[in-house]
C-alpha cells in the first residue's frame, strides 16, 4: 500500500486491481441496476433530505440545493437561502412510443407549419415555415440510440375554427422502411412555445433513432374537411423529407463511484438515480455505474487528499482512460463538488477524476453537482455569471448570466425545460424558482468529448498501451502538496521550463535532469495540479529516484523511487 505525506488508501474490503463492489443497501448486496439505455427510470430520492419530493414533471437532478456547485472556501459571498423545485411543464405526449399513425386523410385548414424543433437535451431547430435547416447550420447534433422528443408548432391563418386535428412524424430509413406515429390534440390557436399543449409533439424511442434518416410532419383534418384544398399544404418541409442529421457512434460513460465511507447508502435505485441524472444531460446512449470498495483518509478531509486518493485508487485499479472516478463524501465545507479539467487523450486518464459533497450518506444526495463535476471532467470550464471563477470566454449567451440559449426537454421525466427557469449545467445561476439543465453549447461540447473518450474503449486496450508515467501531485493552500505516480504523460512536450517552475530528477546513475512542471488549478479555484513526466529521451521513468519540485519558490522533494506502482 501507498503512503504519502498525510494520506492513507484503506481498502475497506479486499481488493484486488480492477475490483469493485455491487450494490446492495450498504455496499455489497445484489449486482448493481443497469445502466440508462433509453426507458424512463424510477426515481427513488423522495426521501433523502434536501431534494424535492419526486412527482411527475419535477426536476430529473438535484436543484433544490443552492450552494454553488463547486465554489472554493474563499468565496466572497455567502450561500444563498434554498430555492423551491423549479416548475416544469409534463409532457402531454403519451409513453414511448406515441400511437401509430392512422391513415393520411385531409389536409388540416387554415394552418400552416411553423418551427419544427426536437430534443435529446436542449431543443435543436429542425426547420421553420416549411423550409428545413441544413444539418451544418444547426445549433446541437442529434445522437443515435438516442430518444428524441419532437415539437411541430403550428401557425393558423384567416378562418381558423378551433377544433381537433392530428399531427403525423413519418420518418424514413436508409432501407426505406418507415416508423410513423401521431399525436392528436385540440388546437384553437398559433402555437406558443412554452405550451407543450399548443404543439405537436413525438418521442421517437431510442432504436428508431438511426443515421440517414429522415423525417416528414404533416397536419391533417380529423373529420371531414371544410374548404378548399390549401394551396401549401401543413407540411414539413414543404416538399421532399428532412434529413434528420443523426450522427453514428457508440456513445456512452463509464463512471466509477467511489464512497467515501463504508456507510455511503448505495442501494440500485439511488444509484439508477445517479444514472438516470446524469444520463439526462449528457449526449450518450447509457452511463455505465460500478461502485467501487471505499476508500477513507486520514485527518481533516480537504480536496488534495480526496483528488490523492481517487488517482491511487484508478492507478491500484488499472483503471481505463475511459472511466472517470468519482468520489462521494459527507461533509459540511461550503461547496459542493470539485473537478479536475482533463484533455482529449488517453494520457489524460488520471485527471478524469472528481468529487460531489453530500449533506447525507445517499449517493444520490447532489446529482446536479455530479452531473456539473463530471462536465469539468470533459474539459468544461464554468458558464460565466453569478460568481463563477475562471469562466469560459467563449460562452455564447451572457443574458441573463447563466442563460442556455435555448429550452430543453428531460426525456427521463418527459419534462420541457423553459430556458426562462433553467440555467445552464455549468453555470452557479439559478433563477427565483429555478435551476439548472443544459445549453446547446455545453452539449456540442459534451458530445464532441464523449465521442472520443468513447473510442478509446474499442476492445483491443491493454495497459501496456500506458507506458509512461508521471509524477501528480495535489496541494491546498498552506499544505504540503501530496504525490502519486500515475500512467501517462501529464505534461505536453512542448512545455517550457521557467525560472519558477520546474524540477530536477534524480536518477540512478547518478544523472540530474530538469524537466518542466506545469501547474493547474482544480475548479474550485483554490486546490492546485502539480504534474511532471518522469521519463526522458534517454532515460525511463524507472531510472528516476527523487524530483526536486520547485513551484513559485517553493520546494518539495519528493522520493519517487519509494512511491507505489502499481502498473
Amino acid at each position: 500500500m501507498m503512503s504519502t505525506a498525510s494520506i492513507r488508501l484503506i481498502l475497506v474490503a479486499a481488493v484486488a486491481a480492477g475490483a469493485s463492489c455491487g450494490v446492495g443497501a450498504q455496499i455489497g448486496g445484489p449486482p448493481a441496476a443497469p445502466g440508462k439505455g433509453g426507458a424512463s427510470g424510477a426515481d427513488a430520492a423522495a426521501d433523502v433530505p434536501g431534494n424535492p419530493p419526486v412527482v411527475d414533471g419535477s426536476p430529473s437532478a438535484d436543484d433544490s440545493g443552492s450552494a454553488p456547485m463547486d465554489v472554493g472556501p474563499t468565496a466572497d459571498r455567502a450561500l444563498p437561502p434554498a430555492d423551491a423545485p423549479a416548475p416544469e411543464v409534463k409532457s402531454d405526449a403519451p409513453a414511448m412510443p406515441n400511437m401509430p399513425a392512422g391513415p393520411a386523410g385531409p389536409w388540416a385548414r387554415n394552418l400552416r407549419v411553423g418551427l419544427v424543433e426536437l430534443a435529446q437535451g436542449p431543443f435543436i431547430k429542425v426547420g421553420d415555415a416549411g423550409a428545413a435547416i441544413p444539418v451544418t447550420m444547426r445549433n446541437a447534433p442529434v445522437v443515435e440510440g438516442r430518444p428524441f422528443f419532437a415539437r411541430v408548432h403550428v401557425a393558423t391563418d384567416a378562418g381558423f375554427t378551433a377544433r381537433a386535428l392530428r399531427g403525423v412524424l413519418t420518418v424514413t430509413y436508409t432501407d426505406n422502411t418507415k416508423f410513423e406515429i401521431e399525436d392528436a390534440k385540440m388546437i384553437s390557436a398559433a402555437s406558443a412555445v412554452d405550451r407543450l399543449d399548443s404543439t405537436f409533439n413525438f418521442l421517437v424511442p431510442a432504436e428508431n433513432v438511426k443515421p440517414g434518416s429522415t423525417a416528414v410532419a404533416s397536419i391533417y383534418e380529423m373529420g371531414a374537411a371544410v374548404g378548399a384544398e390549401p394551396a401549401m399544404p401543413p407540411r414539413f418541409p414543404a416538399t421532399a423529407t428532412a434529413d434528420l442529421g443523426v450522427k453514428a457512434g457508440r456513445m456512452e460513460m463509464w463512471v466509477v463511484a467511489v464512497p467515501g465511507s463504508a456507510s455511503l447508502i448505495v442501494t440500485p435505485d439511488r444509484l439508477k438515480k445517479v444514472e438516470n441524472d446524469v444520463w439526462d444531460l449528457y449526449p450518450v446512449q447509457k452511463v455505465n455505474v460500478r461502485v467501487r470498495a471505499p476508500i477513507t483518509y486520514t485527518g481533516t478531509f480537504s480536496s488534495a487528499k480526496g483528488f490523492t486518493a481517487l488517482t491511487q485508487a484508478r492507478e491500484m485499479d488499472g483503471a481505463k482512460p475511459w472511466e472517470y472516478y468519482h468520489l462521494f463524501v459527507q461533509a459540511n465545507l461550503g461547496f459542493l463538488g470539485v473537478g479536475n479539467r482533463a484533455g482529449a487523450t488517453a494520457a489524460d486518464g488520471s485527471r478524469r477524476v472528481a468529487m460531489t459533497i453530500l449533506s447525507n450518506m445517499n449517493v444520490d444526495g447532489s446529482t446536479n453537482s455530479t452531473a456539473h463535476e463530471l462536465g469539468h471532467n470533459h474539459g468544461r470550464a464554468h458558464t460565466p455569471g453569478c460568481g463563477a471563477a475562471g469562466p469560459d470566454s467563449m460562452y455564447p449567451y451572457m443574458m441573463p448570466p447563466g442563460d442556455a440559449g435555448v429550452n430543453g426537454y428531460s426525456l427521463t421525466n418527459r419534462a420541457f425545460k423553459s430556458r426562462t427557469l433553467w440555467r445552464d449545467l455549468m453555470s452557479y445561476c439559478r433563477p427565483q424558482g429555478g435551476g439548472r439543465w443544459i445549453s446547446d453549447y455545453v452539449w456540442r461540447a459534451f458530445e464532441e468529448r464523449v465521442r472520443i473518450v468513447t473510442a478509446f474503449n474499442t476492445g483491443v486496450w491493454s495497459l501496456q498501451d500506458m507506458t509512461s508515467r508521471s509524477l501528480q501531485g495535489f496541494v491546498d493552500p498552506g499544505e504540503k502538496p501530496l504525490w502519486t505516480v500515475v500512467s501517462g504523460d501529464l505534461v505536453d512536450g512542448a512545455a517550457a521550463i521557467t525560472a519558477t517552475r520546474y524540477a530536477v530528477l534524480t536518477l540512478a546513475d547518478g544523472r540530474r535532469v530538469k524537466t518542466a512542471v506545469t501547474v493547474n488549478e482544480l475548479t474550485d479555484h483554490v486546490t492546485q495540479e502539480y504534474a511532471l513526466n518522469l521519463g526522458g529521451s534517454d532515460y525511463s521513468d524507472g531510472d528516476v529516484i527523487e524530483a526536486e519540485v520547485v513551484v513559485d519558490g517553493t520546494r518539495s522533494v519528493v522520493p519517487v523511487s519509494g512511491l507505489a506502482r502499481y502498473r
